[in-house]
């Protein structure tokens, strides 16, 4: 599965599910027309960098960030300060900020139902494959910093 339905995947499946059923049902939108453009916006445009930021830092310590990658390196800097998993957080923000533009409960929901697949289904994976790699230094990094925020 995890080969598969990798997370930008998955988010798009969300989208396009929310989409059908939006559509299916033609469900009101929740936030006012005029709100939605720009605050969809801002939120996909902070998303998509903090995405390419934790990429990039990815890519400056030598390791992956794909995963079925190797882990050469354990990043623990920028945002990785603050939260184990900004990656994912930032391809959630993006997720949101189209669900705020689409604006019904179909499209509110796909963000939520991203954010528990990423907690429940990937991160434990993930979490359990860097501690097998990086040992006491991945224990005392997630002794010190949230999952998210």
């Amino acid at each position: 599965m995890r080969q598969i339905l990798r997370p930008p995947r998955l988010a798009i499946l969300y989208l396009v599910i929310a989409w059908a059923v939006d559509y299916g049902l033609s469900s009101p939108a929740l936030i006012p027309v005029g709100y939605r453009f720009w605050l969809s916006l801002v939120v996909v445009v902070v998303g998509v960098v903090l995405s390419y930021h934790t990429i990039t830092l990815f890519e400056r310590a030598g390791t992956t960030h794909k995963l079925a990658g190797e882990n050469a390196a354990l990043v623990i800097e920028g945002p990785y300060r603050w939260s184990r998993n900004p990656m994912y957080l930032g391809l959630t923000l993006i997720v949101l900020g189209i669900a705020i533009y689409g604006g019904s409960v179909p499209f509110l929901l796909a963000p939520v139902a991203f954010l528990l697949t990423l907690n429940f289904a990937f991160v434990p994976w993930e979490e359990g494959r860097l501690e097998a790699t990086f040992g006491d230094e991945y224990r005392a990094y997630r002794q010190r910093v949230r999952r998210w925020l």
